[in-house]
């Protein structure tokens, strides 16, 4: 047991230590299940509007500069909700500030099927925005805090394939309920998703134990916690509980962001994030449309557009395992694989099936690229400042997911302008992401060799807390 007594106090209890020595139990098994429908419910409603949006041109008569700020309107928000929201998860608990993300998105996706008009629909899509952003950091912020330090970039990096997952089954079903409901019919479904959500969280979801540590005032709560995650575990009547890698909780200010050693990596890992969340949200949001256009049918593009998703998920659980073993070296693989496949998408000529296998082989790389970032604010920065750390760099990443819609946009117009082939349309579109990746691996490559010498190895792990 992780217990010390000093001279004539009462016994200390480190539950930093005491989480690193435990298994992964039932009650982990349980956290990460709620963690990863939340985020389930997160991919679901990111991914809808690329795949009704051929729908939404059609009937709302949207030209491709107009959609392509539609789709960019949740992610205007992203920044909103995971700077509001991780507020109040440092302040409040990440419990509650994960209830009232999803209550947000399940209130404002059931609204979405009122609009009649583009100025509603990015409205709807923008306060919808403000609860997915706040859902990501929170989660990376609880599962880190639970798991052991062994596993824990595995962990959280399982959780996180709800996302793509979400995407995914958004993909296969969303032929079937357009057929039914008409493109309404996906959102009555993506709101529906979150509020389960909600009841699960209410129900089952505990408090972080380093949380309730660091705040005070909560511990009988604490005590509960730890006996449910700890079975058998009892602590010592009077036993004073702390968090090692700080005496006590650092009121968050940004600049602790770039405190001694983070000066450096803080900003590379931002621009990681920007240009990746780029490359996403550009294929995501306007391949289905690219495909669309350049003659394959309907529901065939949608089916072929979820295998990024699907792929997605497969690339989450494989790169889980690498980054564990190999640490930021794994991010650089899965970039100069997603480098080299995802211009193979528009090349002409190509079958169905062919386009069908770079699109999975592409989101098997360009979403464990993510995943490998996603899990790095968990592990490089303190408790005291984590929700915050990660909803700024999921905030500022919403840069690139944002102008990945917009530029793609711009693009296709500029293309359709210049009266190009509709080959010719799809090869330059899907060329346009490639250059963001190069970029995004020399940055990957610093990013290792400062991991090397900052930790003495290619893994990155906790910084000591800023003390002022």
């Amino acid at each position: 047991m992780a217990t010390a007594t000093a001279s004539g106090s009462s016994p200390v209890i480190d539950v930093a230590e005491l989480l690193d020595k435990q298994k992964v139990g039932a009650f982990n098994v349980l956290l990460i299940a709620i963690g990863w429908f939340a985020i389930f419910s997160d991919g679901f409603d990111i991914s809808n509007i690329g795949y009704i949006m051929p729908n939404l041109m059609r009937e709302l008569h949207l030209g491709p500069e107009t959609a392509g700020l539609v789709s960019s309107a949740s992610l205007i928000a992203y920044p909103i909700g995971a700077l509001g929201l991780g507020w109040l998860s440092d302040r409040y608990g990440r419990k509650l500030a994960l209830i009232i993300g999803c209550l947000i998105v399940a209130v404002f996706t059931f609204a979405t099927v009122f609009v009649t008009d583009a100025e509603g629909l990015a409205a709807m899509r923008f306060l919808t925005g403000i609860g997915l952003g706040g859902i990501i950091p929170n989660i990376v912020a609880l599962g880190s805090e639970f798991a052991p330090k062994r596993v824990r970039a595995r962990l959280i990096i399982f959780t996180f394939c709800g996302i793509n997952f979400g995407g995914f089954i958004c993909g296969l079903v969303a032929p079937s309920i357009i057929a039914s409901w008409g493109w309404r019919g996906l959102f009555y479904v993506g709101g529906a998703v979150p509020l389960i959500a909600v009841i699960l969280m209410w129900a089952f979801m505990a408090e972080s134990v380093k949380f309730l540590v660091l705040h005070g005032g909560r511990e009988a709560e604490l005590r509960r916690v730890l006996a449910r995650l700890i079975p058998g575990f009892v602590a010592p009547a009077g036993a004073r509980f702390v968090v090692s890698s700080q005496a006590s909780r650092v009121p968050f200010r940004p600049n602790q962001l770039f405190a001694k050693g983070l000066a450096f990596i803080t900003p590379i890992l931002w621009i990681m994030f920007i240009l990746n969340l780029f490359v996403i949200y550009f294929v995501g949001g306007w391949a289905n449309i690219v495909l669309q256009g350049a003659g394959m049918k309907a529901n065939e593009a949608i089916y072929v557009t979820s295998l990024n998703q699907g792929g997605g998920v497969l690339g989450g659980l494989v790169i889980a395992y690498f980054v564990d073993r190999f640490g930021f070296l794994s991010v650089i693989a899965w970039g100069v694989l997603t480098a080299a496949t995802v211009w193979l998408i528009g090349m002409p000529g190509l079958s169905v099936a062919w386009i069908a296998v770079w699109v999975a082989i592409s989101g098997f790389g360009m979403q464990g690229v993510q995943y490998g970032l996603n899990a790095t604010p968990g592990m490089l920065y303190p408790t005291s400042l984590r929700a915050f750390a990660s909803g700024w760099a999921f905030g500022v990443a919403r840069l690139g997911a944002v102008a990945g819609p917009l530029v793609g946009g711009f693009a296709l117009a500029a293309y359709q302008a210049r009266h190009l082939s509709k080959a010719d349309i799809a090869q330059n579109m899907f060329l346009v992401p490639v250059y963001a990746l190069v970029v995004g691996i020399i940055l990957a490559i610093i990013a290792a060799i400062y991991a090397r010498r900052q930790f003495r190895s290619y893994q990155f792990e906790e910084v000591v807390a800023p003390t002022n």
